[in-house]
């Protein structure tokens, strides 16, 4: 009898040592039903400090979106626990008066103003996109961010969304029912991870030299543009020419997501950034010259500034981050045959070195271009 209760208390103290090492986490439900513009989040999570856990909403940073504060609405926790919100800092504090379980709830607004419409793709390209029939949302846009190094298991799951849209996410792409859950270890989630949800949306699947590589587009646009054609030639010719360029096919997969701006009255141009394990465009035209440049400046960053990278920062030393990637992106152009020799001389003389030539900024420091990039149009351009 005494061996038995010997075997108990230790599978007893086993199993409470296991459950206290159980890794923190932070579990995302996510509901939205297709017509408004509300994105509804409940987020469950495990508390690493017992009196109060503390939440940083939105990044500045990011599109230069200093306003990103206002989209979060509703924001709300139960008894006992008590939520303060210090919009200055965008901080979300939760107290939680001893409460166990540990829960806050919020609404993330997508809706535009229809009275300003967008004028330059930034404008939708860094803020979610929450409107009849499409959602598009990086997870800066609605995830909240931990100011601990707990680094959490972090998963989403959708409750409520509509059954015949398609859907894409970039955790697991080759995953696409809404309601299987998504896991990953937040500082991996914390390098942005992509969503997109609508009955406009296709989503189609390459081999390019034995990586999965996904194609999610709009079907169907004011352009006229057929996104999913346009965008063939770079999973047939452009990413295998790069692929053997740089002799690395080291991806788990890689993604390509080009959608309409929304809220536009006029035709403007194209906009985008880098993720990891693909690239985000958001276009406001017809797909033409200047936009297969784009994307394929872009989505060569993904060598030239993900895998390589002088300096701390990705605006340190732009002789080699953008300069150096702009020539592997014109070599794989014209490799690749998207370029002809017109399209690389215009590129070329054109659009690159008749304007550095004339640019009012041309003999700026390089330290100038990052303090002033989304206010100065003219060092963007540099």
């Amino acid at each position: 009898m005494k061996t038995i209760y010997l075997i108990f208390f230790l599978l007893s103290t086993l199993g409470v040592h296991a459950y206290a090492q159980q890794k923190p986490y932070m579990d995302y439900v996510l509901s939205w039903n297709g017509d408004n513009s509300t994105l509804k989040v409940e987020l469950t999570y495990s508390a690493s400090q017992k009196d109060s856990t503390v939440f940083v909403f939105g990044d500045p940073s990011f599109g230069g979106q200093n306003d990103i504060f206002n989209v979060i609405k509703n924001i709300r926790v139960t008894q006992p626990e008590v939520v303060k919100i210090d919009h200055a800092t965008r901080q979300i504090t939760v107290h939680h008066n001893g409460a166990k379980k540990h829960q806050i709830r919020y609404e993330i607004d997508g809706s535009f103003n229809k009275n300003q419409p967008t004028v330059i793709s930034q404008t939708e390209l860094f803020r979610p996109v929450i409107t009849k029939g499409l959602l598009t949302l990086v997870n800066k846009q609605f995830t909240l961010e931990i100011t601990d190094e707990s680094n959490p298991l972090v998963s989403f799951i959708w409750r409520d969304h509509p059954e015949n849209f398609n859907y894409f996410n970039s955790i697991v792409p080759s995953q696409r029912d809404p309601l299987e859950k998504l896991s990953a270890d937040y500082n991996q989630v914390s390098e942005m991870v992509y969503f997109v949800m609508g009955d406009n949306i296709d989503v189609r699947e390459y081999n390019v030299m034995g990586i999965p590589y996904y194609s999610v587009t709009t079907k169907e646009d004011r352009y006229g543009n057929d996104l999913q054609g346009s965008l063939s030639p770079f999973f047939e010719s452009y990413f295998p020419s790069i692929h053997r360029f740089w002799n690395d096919t080291d991806f788990p997969f890689y993604f390509l997501a080009v959608s309409a701006l929304q809220n536009n009255q006029k035709e403007i141009g194209a906009g985008g950034f880098g993720i990891r394990n693909g690239f985000v465009m958001k276009l406001g035209r017809a797909f033409d010259t200047w936009e297969k440049y784009v994307t394929a400046h872009e989505t060569a960053h993904t060598w030239v500034g993900l895998k390589m990278m002088l300096g701390k920062a990705s605006f340190d030393h732009q002789w080699f981050g953008e300069g150096f990637n702009d020539y592997t992106t014109l070599i794989n152009l014209a490799n690749s045959k998207i370029y002809g020799q017109e399209q690389f001389l215009h590129y070329l003389n054109e659009d690159t070195l008749k304007k550095h030539y004339e640019s009012e900024v041309k003999g700026a420091h390089n330290d100038s271009i990052a303090a002033n990039y989304w206010t100065d149009v003219a060092r963007r351009k540099q």
